[in-house]
């Protein structure tokens, strides 16, 4: 029988967990990972965080005046760096 290692378990799972401070940052500040066509269009839906863009669908962004699949691209890529997703 293998003995489990509970804190190799504990900090696994401090790792994966997103860090608050990440889902308050500003898309805006973004201007060097995001163009400046893909922040206006979040901007003009109230999508100032990436909390709010964590709780947005692709089909939502998809019916975004001026954001076209480039743009989705740019943030389906923002948020995979960051190991996140778009809500389903």
């Amino acid at each position: 029988c293998r003995r489990f290692d509970w804190e190799s378990v504990v900090k696994w799972l401090a790792q994966s967990r997103v860090d608050n401070s990440v889902l308050e940052e500003k898309i805006f500040e973004f201007h060097l990972e995001l163009s400046g066509r893909s922040r206006r269009c979040l901007n003009n839906a109230s999508i100032f965080t990436v909390r709010d863009l964590c709780a947005t669908t692709e089909f939502n962004l998809t019916t975004l005046k001026n954001f076209g699949e480039v743009s989705l691209q740019e943030v389906k890529q923002f948020m995979k760096k960051r190991k996140l997703k778009l809500k389903p």
